[in-house]
C-alpha cells in the first residue's frame, strides 16, 4: 500500500460568492488529481456553512492536491463542461484554510496541517497561492496513530 494516504479535517471558506454555489462548484472537484477527497455536504442546509469537515483518500499526502488545486480543479470543471462555473471562480476572491491530519502508511508519514488556498479574483485559477500556516509530524506508532484517529492503521503494526 506504498504511497496511500488518508486525511481528514476541516475545511472553512472566505469568499465573494454565494457560499451555495461556491461548494456545489467545488463539490465537482473532489476527484481531482490523485487524490479524491469528500466535504460532508449531506444535506440542502449544509451548502450555507462557511465551515465543513472533510475526509479523502488518494496517492501520495493530501498536501500534493492543495499543492496543484488550480490547475486540477481548472481541468476538472472543463472536463465536466462547466465553463461558467469556472469563470464564477475566477472572477471571485476565495480563501480556503484546511486543517487536517495525514497519514501515509507506504511512507509511515503522519502529520497535522493547517494551509490556506488564496484565490484572487479577477486571475486565473492556475495561480491560487498555497500558504502553509503549520505543520506538525508525529512518529509513525500505534500510539500516535490511535491518537489521530487512525485506529485501523495500528493493528497493521
Amino acid at each position: 500500500m506504498a504511497n496511500l494516504s488518508d486525511c481528514y479535517g476541516e475545511v472553512e471558506v472566505k469568499t465573494t460568492m454565494d457560499l451555495k454555489k461556491f461548494w456545489t462548484i467545488i463539490k465537482d472537484t473532489q476527484e481531482i488529481g490523485e487524490y479524491s477527497f469528500a466535504l460532508n455536504l449531506e444535506d440542502e442546509d449544509d451548502y450555507s456553512y462557511s465551515e465543513l469537515g472533510f475526509s479523502g483518500t488518494g496517492r501520495n499526502a493530501f498536501i500534493c492536491n492543495l499543492t496543484y488545486f488550480g490547475i486540477w480543479a481548472k481541468i476538472a470543471l472543463i472536463e465536466l463542461g462547466k465553463k461558467e462555473e469556472l469563470k464564477d471562480l475566477e472572477k471571485n476572491y476565495f480563501k480556503l484554510a484546511f486543517s487536517y491530519l495525514d497519514c501515509e502508511r507506504g511512507n509511515q508519514m503522519l502529520e497535522q496541517r493547517d494551509v490556506e488556498l488564496i484565490h484572487e479574483a479577477n486571475t486565473p485559477l492556475t495561480d491560487t497561492k498555497l500558504v502553509e500556516q503549520g505543520y506538525t509530524s508525529y512518529e509513525f506508532t500505534k500510539e500516535n496513530l490511535v491518537r489521530c484517529e487512525f485506529e485501523y492503521l495500528a493493528d497493521e503494526l
